[in-house]
């Protein structure tokens, strides 16, 4: 699943970098992972 890191912070108080919150999802049991950045769309950054 591709979710837009600026979506997610609508919801949660988020200050770690995309790879920090990749690792600590993973480091939590959860599959995820951050490779790249797709771009913005319509003002959202989407990883």
């Amino acid at each position: 699943m591709i979710i837009s890191i600026d979506w997610l912070k609508d919801f949660v108080d988020i200050e770690e970098t995309p790879e920090e919150l990749s690792n600590l999802l993973s480091s939590l049991g959860l599959e995820a992972e951050c490779d790249n950045q797709f771009g913005d769309i319509k003002g959202r950054s989407y990883w």
